[in-house]
C-alpha cells in the first residue's frame, strides 16, 4: 500500500508491470514481419490474463503477450503439417532425448514483445522478459531469422531448438535451457 504522495510518485516514475494494453500493442505490431494482428487473436496465441504492458511515468511504453503453452505441443503441430507438405525444411538443431526434459514442465510462450524506440538501450525489455520466466518452467517463442532471433539467443541465452520454412518465410523456434 502506497503511503504518501512521495511514495507515490517514486513508484510511478520507475518502469513497472501494469494491464496490458492492446491499442498499444497493436501499435507497435509490424504486420509486415508477423503477420495479421487479427490472426494472432483469432488463433488466441496470447493469454490477455497474463500479458503485460510496461508503464513509465504514467504511460504505457512497452507490452509482452504471452500465454502457457508447451513447446513441446508446438513441435508436434510443426512434424505434422511438414508431413502434410504445408510447412518445408524442417531442421532441428538439439536431439530428442534434449527435448524430453521439458516434458511435464510449464512452457511460457513468449508471443510478441516490444519497447517504444525512445525507451530502447535502458534494459526496460528485462523488466517484461523476467516477469515471463516467473510463469514457468522456461519460455520460448518463434521468431524470423533477424535481429530479434540474435537478441534471443545472444542477450538472453536461449537455445535455438528447430527451424522450417512457411511460404516463403523461415521460422525459428527458440527456448531458454532448463
Amino acid at each position: 500500500m502506497i503511503k504518501s504522495q512521495e511514495e507515490y510518485i517514486r513508484s510511478i516514475s520507475k518502469p513497472h508491470l501494469c494491464n496490458i494494453d492492446m491499442d498499444k500493442c497493436i501499435e507497435n505490431f509490424d504486420e509486415n514481419l508477423f503477420g495479421s494482428f487479427k490472426d494472432k487473436i483469432d488463433r488466441e496465441t496470447f493469454d490477455l490474463k497474463i500479458s503485460k504492458s510496461l508503464c513509465f511515468n504514467n504511460k504505457v511504453i512497452g507490452g509482452y503477450l504471452l500465454d502457457i503453452h508447451s513447446m513441446l505441443d508446438t513441435i508436434s503441430d510443426i512434424v505434422y503439417w511438414v508431413e502434410k507438405d504445408i510447412l518445408k525444411d524442417l531442421e532441428f538443431y538439439v536431439d530428442q532425448k534434449f527435448l524430453e526434459q521439458y516434458k511435464n514442465k510449464s512452457g511460457v510462450l513468449s508471443d510478441f514483445i516490444y519497447i517504444d524506440k525512445e525507451y530502447r538501450g535502458n534494459n526496460y525489455a528485462n523488466i517484461l522478459i523476467n516477469y515471463g520466466k516467473l510463469l514457468g518452467d522456461y519460455v520460448w517463442g518463434l521468431s524470423v531469422p533477424n535481429e530479434t532471433t540474435e537478441y534471443w539467443i545472444n542477450k538472453q541465452g536461449r537455445i535455438k531448438i528447430l527451424e522450417y520454412k512457411e511460404g516463403t518465410d523461415v521460422i525459428i523456434l527458440t527456448s531458454t535451457i532448463l
